[in-house]
């Protein structure tokens, strides 16, 4: 008689324990980047009235906590690569498992190719300016709007795909080595704009912000220009657009949890995890707030949302100096201005290799599930890297980044499809020492709370407050789902038909597995091996 398939491909993934706490650390912090997420509350905050950057900042560290301790805490107890797959297809039911990770590959291949675009758009380009009014060279001023048109975009992206292809087949270890360095660098850049801009005073900067366009190939005057374009908008606190405008602070911030899907490679995962997930978004608050008030101090508020929403045509250019090149001119702008542009690089690509090497945790911990081709799940006798699910990330990875670089994909409007994820994790926690008692009593985590487990109520505080952030992302005008604009309403029939695609594909993997004689259900009532 022939043997029955085993319920796993094999009994143990062949990756290996070697991210450390501080690797979870600065993993999680580098995906919700700092640097990009104050470009953006910076650059879109002339698009609302009467905002406070701080509110929308500290109102969003609030109430992603939570949502952190519900992914730490599961990841503790089921420490295992694959993220909410994992955890979701244990405790609730393996269809809805199979939901969350295929709504999160689908986001994370989407901003493997986005961040791929930041380098040469947010980084490069910028960079390259700076250095032309430095050295007086038209050419490396020609070369920056090169690097920023389409065809830029595709051509620095596909790079940065090809080497962080290299280092994650050469494996995690070298990548984490890779990653502390480039967020210490990267801190350097913060620590450095922050001191650049409080000791540089409000008049010195207009003087060279103007001198600065000009050498660009502006007109004169660009500061008063702008604030003439701008006008008045004289309007009072409004704390309803407050709230609107944190959906570019959640876009930021409720991503500390990535390091779930390498839950089976961290040392002393039922801790670190944890502690990983949750202090990043107090640090990265911290942080983007005193990036946030230096900007204010020398450039002025009003000119801050001024800058960022009137046409740059209007004081003769074709690109708007963002926050990192507001910071240059106040430094000079000078070879300080061109360092400090260089160490920002170090912000701008950060999501790509955090999302590329989530996703093909996802695929492996599928295929070891044998929902997929058994050959997904092969993973490098010596380097312990994943080497096919690797190369099926770099192909959609790339498809990504041209789809962005023309145009197509959005930069918001998806976060609203991809926390219904997140939703679904809080629902396991909260119920998760009454449906799965036995794996509960395994956790770190069995603090009672009035009588009620520590990790139910973390789960429910954590649902309320992703519907919070849920309207949110519904509502806001500029880029919410619910937004009235073309790619709002390209970017709803995306997750309606993203929704529909998963429960199609799980019933057809399922009925197709079962014709092979393999019940993939089977799987589910076990942890994934290590």
């Amino acid at each position: 008689m022939a043997a029955a398939p085993k319920v796993f491909v094999r009994d143990a993934t062949g990756l290996t324990r070697e991210a450390s706490g501080l690797d979870v650390f600065v993993y999680n912090t580098l995906n919700q980047n700092v640097g990009i997420g104050a470009l953006f509350v910076l650059g879109f905050l002339g698009l609302y009235s009467g905002v406070s950057p701080y509110l929308a900042i500290a109102l969003t560290v609030a109430a992603t906590i939570p949502v952190a301790a519900v992914y730490g805490m599961l990841s503790s107890a089921m420490p295992r690569s694959g993220g909410d797959y994992v955890f979701v297809s244990r405790i609730l039911t393996p269809g809805l498992g199979f939901f969350t990770s295929f709504n999160w590959l689908f986001w994370l291949l989407v901003y493997i190719g986005v961040p791929a675009g930041f380098l040469p758009q947010y980084g490069v380009a910028p960079l390259l300016r700076v250095l032309a009014v430095v050295t007086g060279s038209r050419g490396v001023l020609q070369l920056a709007g090169s690097v920023e048109s389409p065809v830029g975009i595709i051509v620095v992206g596909t790079v940065l795909m090809a080497v962080f292809t290299y280092v994650f087949v050469r494996g995690v270890r070298l990548y984490m080595r890779i990653q502390n360095i480039a967020f210490l660098l990267a801190m350097v850049n913060a620590l450095l704009m922050i001191a650049v801009l409080f000791s540089t005073p409000h008049a010195a900067f207009v003087s060279r912000f103007d001198r600065y366009v000009v050498a660009a190939g502006g007109k004169a005057g660009a500061y008063a220009a702008i604030m003439h374009a701008y006008g008045t908008h004289a309007a009072g606190f409004s704390l309803g657009n407050t709230l609107l405008f944190s959906s570019w602070v959640i876009l930021i911030i409720a991503f500390s949890v990535t390091s779930t899907m390498i839950g089976g490679e961290v040392k002393s995962a039922r801790r670190s995890q944890f502690y990983g997930m949750t202090t990043p978004i107090v640090f990265t608050g911290i942080v983007m707030a005193l990036l946030a008030a230096a900007v204010f101090h020398t450039a002025g508020l009003r000119f801050v949302e001024a800058s960022g929403s009137v046409a740059p045509s209007t004081y003769g250019l074709g690109f708007v100096p963002y926050y990192q090149e507001l910071a240059a001119i106040a430094a000079g702008p000078g070879w300080l201005g061109v360092v400090m542009m260089v160490l920002f690089l170090f912000w701008t690509y950060v999501w790509l290799p955090v999302n590329f090497l989530a996703s093909t945790r996802i695929l492996l911990a599928w295929s070891i599930d044998r929902l997929i081709p058994d050959r997904v799940a092969d993973v490098h006798p010596r380097l312990h890297a994943p080497t096919v699910a690797i190369a099926i990330v770099a192909v959609l990875g790339e498809v990504s980044l041209i789809l962005y670089a023309v145009g197509i994909l959005s930069l918001l409007s998806g976060i609203f499809t991809w926390l219904l994820s997140f939703m679904i994790a809080a629902v396991a926690a909260l119920v998760f020492p009454y449906r799965r008692p036995e794996l509960y009593r395994g956790s770190p985590f069995q603090g009672r709370l009035l009588g009620v487990p520590v990790i139910t109520w973390v789960g429910a505080v954590a649902l309320v407050a992703l519907v919070y952030m849920e309207a949110i992302l519904w509502l806001d005008p500029v880029q919410g789902l619910g937004a009235n604009n073309p790619t709002s309403a390209i970017m709803r029939w995306v997750s309606g038909a993203l929704i529909v695609a998963a429960v199609v594909a799980y019933q057809v993997i399922k009925a197709a597995r079962r014709r092979s004689g393999i019940d993939v259900t089977a799987a589910f009532v076990e942890i994934p091996p290590e």
